[in-house]
């Protein structure tokens, strides 16, 4: 599976990922570090990635308007926590990801 750190989330996060086997890199990787909200969806559906955010305004607006399938990875904790939740359950998290019907 694919995942895009925005800048609000914790960069570590990118190392549980990774360590898990997947593809993960931060917006600032991309180029986008100073990108709108918008422009960081797009790209990320460009990319066949899920967007890891920690933002629940952009996460209710992507929600709203049926973006990338449904599938995005919103931490509604502080950094560290979602950092230590995704160090112990990255597989149940990449399970529900894969199992989500995509919404249309």
């Amino acid at each position: 599976m694919r995942f895009v750190l925005d800048n609000n989330v914790d960069a570590r996060a990118r190392q549980v990922l990774v360590g898990a086997g997947h593809e993960c890199w931060t917006i600032d990787n991309a180029g986008l570090g100073d990108a709108a909200d918008d422009d960081v969806a797009v790209y990320a559906w460009d990319k066949h990635a899920i967007p890891v955010i920690n933002d629940r305004a952009f996460a209710e607006r992507l929600k709203s308007r049926e973006m990338l399938g449904g599938h995005v990875l919103y931490g509604r904790c502080k950094d560290t926590r979602l950092v230590e939740y995704l160090s112990a359950h990255v597989a149940e998290v990449v399970q529900l990801l894969a199992q989500a019907p995509p919404a249309h």
